[in-house]
């Protein structure tokens, strides 16, 4: 068993794979973060993906701020239980 550094799995490698997303669009990754989509076999987007044939998407994942741990601390502790 591997030893790692955090508790999120590291993202995969994608960079020259093809791919099919969840909406049924077929995708060749070109870098990490852009994609060419090459056609689909989805039934509802086929169109949509078709407008996006042969077209280079470049993805930004956002950075999300740490959640707060103060949120509930001024409401006493009989209101949090009633809820």
């Amino acid at each position: 068993m591997s030893r790692r550094s955090s508790v999120f799995a590291e993202l995969p490698q994608r960079v020259g794979q093809t791919l099919r997303n969840a909406d049924g669009e077929w995708v060749r990754w070109i870098s990490p973060n852009c994609y060419v989509s090459l056609g689909s076999d989805a039934l509802v987007l086929k169109d949509l993906h078709a407008m996006h044939r042969n077209m280079t998407i470049c993805v930004k994942h956002l950075d999300k701020p740490a959640a707060r741990g103060d949120l509930f601390d001024e409401m006493k502790r009989e209101e949090l239980h009633d809820r």
